[in-house]
């Protein structure tokens, strides 16, 4: 098995959708698809996530004598690591393939022998190896984190936010609904008050479970591991 840094450039590919992602607005990650895209908003909501690479190297391997093969993953994800004053379990880093689930079923012939090397490879470089379909990607998750960025840029009252993270602070977790009705009398603010709080689970200052569907009756909670220090 021989390993090469990337040189391929990603382009249009027929039938999909190529483009750039602005990862934190730190760096740029290339797509070839919109599954590739959704992938990268995924992960680029993750607090845990560090960085990501797109097609980060390429895998050479033999297949019978004198003739070789490649393999190109599509990222490589890298993850923040737990400290002494922060303990959490470490997160190895993930080789990862996105495809819809109908080109594996499809290509699993060829594509198998090429997952085979890049198991073999994360063994040993202690990398773990995942194939992330549409199933895996367009989740409820995912569809709350595309809700959550029309708050992103939320133009906010400071007083309200600071009633919404005290009042939390007090009673540590609670339903929305039940934190706007005890806080809030009329309609205006209650529909105000609900912005706010989408606004700061955006902004990871709130917290919640994002596997289920953002209602009235989500349970919030303040994030413990986050600077509550923002701008409004």
């Amino acid at each position: 098995m021989k390993i090469s840094t990337k040189n391929r450039k990603i382009g249009y590919t027929y039938g999909s959708v190529s483009g750039v992602y602005s990862f934190r607005k730190e760096k740029t990650i290339q797509y070839e698809s919109l599954l590739e895209k959704d992938f990268i908003h995924l992960m680029n909501f993750n607090d845990r996530v560090l960085d990501i690479t797109e097609q980060p190297f390429t895998i050479e391997y033999e297949v019978e004598k004198g003739k070789t093969n490649t393999y190109t993953p599509d990222f490589l994800v890298e993850f923040k690591q737990p400290s002494y004053l922060n303990p959490q379990k470490s997160i190895k880093p993930l080789l990862v393939e996105v495809k819809p689930s109908q080109k594996i079923l499809k290509n699993w012939i060829k594509l198998k022998p090429k997952f085979k090397q890049a198991i073999k490879l994360c063994k040993e470089k202690e990398y773990q190896f995942k194939i992330f379909n549409e199933n895996r990607i367009r989740s409820q998750e995912l569809k709350n984190i595309v809700f959550l960025d029309r708050y992103k840029n939320y133009d906010t009252n400071h007083d309200m936010v600071e009633q919404i993270i005290e009042h939390l602070r007090l009673i540590g977790n609670t339903t929305i609904e039940y934190l706007i009705v005890h806080l809030f009398t009329t309609d205006l603010q209650k529909g105000y008050a609900i912005a706010h709080i989408w606004f700061l689970v955006n902004s990871k200052i709130i917290t919640c479970d994002l596997t289920k569907k953002l209602t009235n009756s989500t349970v919030i909670w303040l994030n413990e591991n986050k600077d509550i220090g923002i701008e409004i």
